[in-house]
């Protein structure tokens, strides 16, 4: 039952702090995996993939599955409650004392300061992941594979546009032909 209370307060605090959408979450998602044995990195980068894919906000997504993971059916509907309990509740507190809080001058600038500090967590969580996915194969024919399947789907986001989505799919049966 301990780790139930943690799950939940780990949440409580991802969804009072991550700042900036469901991505917003990785960098205490990460976080959780390298303290906690609750989910791995790997279980991270599939998290993220599979909330790429499925209907609702993804930060919602992978918190359900984060939680699901540790502690099962219950898991993850605590998990996914305490990612939004405290942000929704302080939203409706601010709303009621400033109506009209996206014009506020104040809060305009605290929006711009989080902005450069969210992207700054999003990109060293990613990066980390990144490093994960890139370096953690089991021998050289597969990590071959892997780094061209990156280059590839790097490539045609880039120069052709394509879709997330697209780009997913084509990263899930490439994986499973090939690696």
């Amino acid at each position: 039952m301990p780790d139930f209370l943690l799950l939940v307060l780990e949440f409580l605090k991802t969804g009072i702090f991550a700042v900036g959408g469901g991505y917003a979450t990785l960098p205490y998602l990460h976080d959780m995996a390298v303290r906690y044995d609750w989910f791995t990195l790997n279980d991270l980068s599939n998290f993220i993939a599979i909330s790429e894919v499925t209907p609702g906000p993804v930060g919602i997504n992978m918190a359900t599955f984060a939680g699901y993971l540790t502690g099962g059916v219950c898991g993850g509907v605590a998990a996914s409650l305490a990612l939004v309990t405290l942000p929704t509740a302080l939203i409706l507190l601010l709303n009621h004392f400033i109506p009209d809080i996206t014009h506020h001058p104040r809060m305009k600038q605290v929006f711009y300061g989080l902005i450069p500090c969210a992207c700054g967590l999003i990109l060293a969580a990613t990066v980390s992941l990144l490093k994960n996915a890139l370096f953690n194969f089991g021998d050289a024919v597969t990590a071959a594979c892997g780094w061209a399947l990156f280059a590839l789907l790097v490539f045609l986001a880039f120069r052709f546009k394509l879709s997330p989505l697209l780009l997913l799919l084509i990263g899930g049966v490439c994986g499973l032909l090939l690696l």
